[in-house]
């Protein structure tokens, strides 16, 4: 069970109990006054109403549950009584009570009507500031709770009191199932994400066979002598090696005629690195420097 409605339902208990202590005090203390004479003071005439009324509005809130209505009715209630009972401060019980000194008439009857009306109107002051004050709580705390909710119920004050989960849990997502790859390569590439993972699911119309780079197609070597790892591969032809360029005739004061070849380009074999020709050589430095 939410705990919000644990805690609404243990001060709806306490405003119950709270008003009918009140009501009965209130009883009590018109039916003292009224023995001991005609007239009866209007506050515990308007202590009985603000009962009934906290009465109604109990059980309108109850059966709506509404949000906006509990919340106005808590309101109401706890204005109504905070501003009565703050007209009425503790020296009032002091006044009411000196007046009210008990008589002695005979043996048999000791206290007369004053001791009723000075009880009761000890025990309303206080009962009547304890019930303002649990009306105030229950308006803060639902008040508060509801702004605390807005956030991820946007039509809240219009919904129930009962068919809103206060500070529970969210529904759990749909869980994903499960992908063949670690949960340290999902981190790295964000495969979570439908977008990001959807790279790496084979399309229907792909083969399913997986190709092994240097020996399948098209990632093919070849082996140390010169032979293919595999049959299977297509051997290309090679383009035909180009002809020596021969260098433009020039006359340098003799009639012989130099031409300069080029070094072959012809490649034996295209894994291996290329051989050094026989016409290259290691000169030093200091030859190249001292010959000019």
């Amino acid at each position: 069970m939410n705990f919000f409605r644990v805690a609404r339902l243990v001060l709806y208990s306490l405003i119950v109990n709270s008003t009918l202590l009140l009501l009965v005090f209130a009883s009590w203390n018109i039916h003292a006054t009224l023995s001991g004479g005609p007239r009866v003071p209007c506050e515990p005439i308007i202590m009985i109403m603000t009962c009934y009324l906290t009465f109604i509005f109990l059980i309108l809130g109850f059966s709506l549950g509404i949000v906006w209505v509990e919340c106005l009715w808590s309101f109401v209630v706890a204005l109504t009584q905070g501003a009565f009972y703050l007209s009425h401060p503790c020296l009032a019980i002091i006044q009411v009570c000196s007046s009210a000194s008990p008589v002695r008439l005979d043996a048999d009857r000791i206290f007369q009507d004053n001791w009723s009306i000075c009880t009761s109107t000890s025990l309303l002051v206080p009962l009547g500031w304890l019930s303002s004050f649990i009306a105030w709580l229950y308006f803060f705390i639902l008040f508060i709770t509801v702004l605390a909710n807005i956030s991820v119920y946007p039509g809240i004050w219009k919904d129930s009191v009962n068919d809103i989960d206060l500070f529970g849990f969210l529904p759990a997502r749909k869980r994903r199932p499960d992908l063949k790859w670690s949960r340290r390569d999902a981190e790295n590439l964000n495969i979570w994400d439908e977008n990001a993972a959807r790279r790496f699911s084979v399309a229907p119309w792909a083969k399913t066979t997986t190709i092994r780079r240097g020996v399948d197609l098209p990632f093919s070597v070849k082996s140390v002598d010169g032979t293919e790892s595999t049959s299977s591969v297509y051997k290309m032809p090679l383009p035909d090696s180009p002809r020596a360029a021969l260098v433009r005739q020039m006359h340098n004061g003799s009639l012989f005629v130099e031409n300069i070849d080029r070094d072959s380009v012809h490649v034996e074999d295209s894994d291996f690195p290329v051989q050094h020709s026989n016409k290259t050589m290691w000169v030093p430095a200091d030859a190249i420097i001292g010959g000019r």
